[in-house]
């Protein structure tokens, strides 16, 4: 009976509209209207429809930053165009209490529709998890040759396409085979990914543990397990990264003997895992993978090369921090609210009968393709990033199709610039993102799934658009803009986008955003006051003990992470491991593609690090440390970093340096553009013996490069 008064009260969201004035009745709101509205608050989008029809129009305070983009390329009666925006959220128009006007309001009924969706979806994560053990279990006990081969045959199913089941298998499948299909000088190697490591570790973890990680609680397993530690299972590897390197005779590609260092086969005595599901993300498991591991013998080298090794003899730290997702939507499909919005989209079998079969661009200017920098060492590539906005903006340039749809800048796609012009091509890039609808009065509207909990990740557009334009303007941002940003964001937020996988969070900007993932740097500056900012720009140590208890406490926040010490995992550590942590934020080095892989001593502790904490800045100038060619198919041919000796420091060797590298980018690739990478720095030290956090800062830009005149002497 409960069951059926649900789905009664979820489904009544499907005619929200009835209750609604009768806008085409007002002879005012018959006037035509041309609307061209792309990421647009609401709040403001209000106001331009309010000056296009003459009449007032607002919305409700709860809904004014969400973003919509309105593309009306012909004149249509503004009360279908208003019809169609309440319709694509769902919300209500309501006469204005003045009577004047309407107001765009969101029902009380749909916000507890999503809310209770919300709570289906972390309902529904036992079993999503359930199944990926199981599926991690099942699929660790097969030959690899077996799971490439069910990999091969996924596709020819229809069956196990639908079934959630069968989609977390698929996902687990992936996860295991990554690490095969690679050779060396014609051999076959075998790769260890950390998602392989973690699937493995979740294969075999007894009941209880599983009880805890369903419970929400911190699971650690360790090969020397402390009190309340699970035992590391022995036949699991950890990534290669993590393991003893051992140095080997290897030719090289012209035949000479050399030596390389290859990881072992085994996996180091000390090895530890924490891992615990998301409390923020409702289908991701958190996890770092630890080892302890003695250093490489390098003396061989230095036989061979006649010059001196340095041998380190102290034990070194591996981390590695990320996430594993799983499926989850599939598990909650049935849900009478999501199966309203499946029902209300258009199959996409149906899409051709509503595109012209050729595009055909309307009168008006090609809309501009934006210059999104989330990695900001990329110049130019076969591919473009796009928010959702921008591609139903270039589907409405092509087609002439009257679109209403939400805009999100955190809800973005790659497309390949050979594929912008094709507007059914488009829309398919937006099938894992969007629910899109055909209108019978000819419009296409589109609603982003779960947009109830994506709009959590979105940024004020005020801010976004002001430090876009700065940066156009200079091509540069301050370390202070940042800091400004990062003190607006929520707790929630700064915990995602400082997540390993943070950065596919973070908003769709035309100015380098990546620096958010190190937002938890970025607020502790935010908390000092003018005069403590000022004085950290000079480069000294500044003691924590000057600090307001605020300030410690961002500081604290800075210096450490949610994850519990390394040392808890283990009944007794290397000797010379002092315990703590040593972690680099970096965005310049980075151990891999994902933020997360730390090594101890990648930044050795300054000579004139103080006892006590404490805390520096430090400011590096403005600098060339790369030169890159861009070839015509918008492909990067190279980019070429410092090489030994160190970055120049004098003008006259720069551009002998810059020379040097544009002339043999040129001669491998005749027709490429040159640009010189320039890029400033800024270190974040936070110092806490025996802990220690540094946070890099890095912004680049690329200016054409002009070649440098050879020498006189030359």
């Amino acid at each position: 009976m409960r069951v059926l008064w649900l789905c009664a009260v979820l489904c009544s969201g499907l005619s929200l509209a009835l209750a609604q004035p009768d806008l085409a009745s007002d002879p005012r709101l018959q006037k035509p209207i041309a609307v061209w509205l792309k990421m647009e608050p609401l709040g403001d989008a209000m106001r331009t429809l309010s000056r296009a029809t003459g009449v007032r129009l607002s919305c409700s305070s709860q809904i004014q930053a969400q973003k919509v983009a309105i593309f009306i390329p012909a004149e249509r009666p503004a009360h279908e165009v208003l019809t169609q925006l309440a319709r694509v959220l769902r919300y209500e128009w309501r006469v204005r209490d003045d009577e004047n006007g309407y107001m765009l309001v969101a029902p009380d009924e749909l916000r507890r529709q999503e809310k209770a969706v919300s709570r289906a979806l972390r309902e529904a994560r036992h079993k999503a998890v359930q199944d990926l053990i199981r599926a991690a279990r099942d699929c660790a006990q097969k030959p690899i040759e077996q799971l490439i081969e069910e990999q091969r045959n996924w596709s020819y199913d229809p069956s196990a396409q639908q079934d959630s089941y069968m989609q977390q298998r698929r996902h687990v499948l992936l996860q295991l085979i990554s690490g095969y299909g690679q050779t060396i000088h014609g051999e076959p190697i075998r790769h260890t990914s950390a998602s392989e490591t973690l699937l493995r570790c979740l294969a075999a973890m007894p009941p209880a543990a599983l009880n805890a990680l369903l419970n929400g609680q911190w699971v650690g397993l360790s090969t020397r397990p402390a009190h309340g530690i699970y035992a590391y299972p022995p036949d699991v590897p950890v990534p290669d990264s993590m393991r003893e390197q051992a140095v080997v005779e290897r030719d090289t590609a012209d035949g000479q003997q050399g030596y390389a260092a290859e990881p072992r086969g085994e996996n180091p005595a000390l090895v530890g895992v924490w891992m615990r599901l998301s409390p923020n993300r409702a289908n991701a498991i958190q996890y770092r993978i630890v080892s302890f591991t003695r250093p490489v013998d390098l003396s061989r080298f230095g036989e061979v090369s006649g010059e001196a090794v340095t041998v380190f003899r102290k034990p070194r730290l591996n981390m590695y921090t990320s996430v594993l997702q799983f499926h989850l939507l599939p598990y909650a499909q049935e849900h009478p609210f999501l199966q309203s919005w499946r029902e209300w989209a258009t199959p996409e079998s149906e899409w051709a009968k509503h595109l012209p079969a050729e595009p055909k661009p309307i009168d008006r200017p090609e809309p501009p393709l934006p210059e999104y920098r989330r990695e900001e060492w990329i110049v130019s590539s076969s591919s473009v990033l796009l928010t959702t906005a921008d591609v139903l903006e270039r589907v409405a340039w092509l087609t002439g199709k009257p679109i209403v749809a939400d805009a999100f800048r955190s809800v973005s796609v790659m497309v390949s610039r050979n594929m912008l012009s094709q507007p059914m091509t488009l829309l398919r890039f937006l099938r894992q993102h969007c629910w899109t609808r055909f209108d019978e009065s000819g419009y296409l509207l589109t609603r982003t799934q779960l947009y109830w909990s994506r709009q959590r990740w979105e940024l004020p557009e005020a801010k976004l658009r002001a430090l876009e334009r700065k940066f156009k303007a200079g091509g540069w941002l301050d370390l202070r803009d940042y800091v400004d940003l990062a003190a607006a964001l929520t707790p929630e937020q700064v915990e995602q986008f400082t997540a390993p996988d943070g950065v596919h969070f973070l908003p769709a900007v035309e100015f380098p955003i990546r620096p958010l993932t190190n937002a938890r740097g970025l607020r502790f500056l935010a908390s000092l006051t003018r005069a403590q900012y000022q004085q950290a720009l000079t480069g000294e140590w500044i003691p924590v003990s000057t600090l307001s208890p605020v300030q410690r406490q961002r500081f604290n926040e800075a210096l450490h992470d949610e994850f519990p010490p390394v040392e808890a995992l283990f009944t007794s550590v290397p000797e010379g491991y002092t315990g703590g942590y040593s972690f680099t934020d970096s965005q310049v080095t980075r151990l891999s593609s994902v933020r997360g892989a730390f090594v101890l001593g990648m930044h050795p502790t300054p000579s004139d690090s103080p006892n006590e904490p404490a805390f520096r800045l430090q400011v590096e100038p403005e600098q060339v440390d790369a030169v890159v060619g861009v070839r015509p198919d918008g492909m990067v041919s190279y980019s070429v970093p410092p090489m030994s000796p160190a970055q120049p420091d004098s003008p006259s060797e720069t551009r002998d340096w810059i020379r040097y590298y544009s002339e043999m980018i040129q001669n491998d690739f005749p027709d490429a553009v040159l640009f010189q990478r320039r890029q400033v720095r800024y270190t974040l030290w936070l110092v806490a013996p025996p802990s220690q956090r540094v946070f890099e800062y890095a912004q680049y830009r690329h200016i054409p490069v002009e070649m440098p005149a050879a020498k006189a002497s030359e």
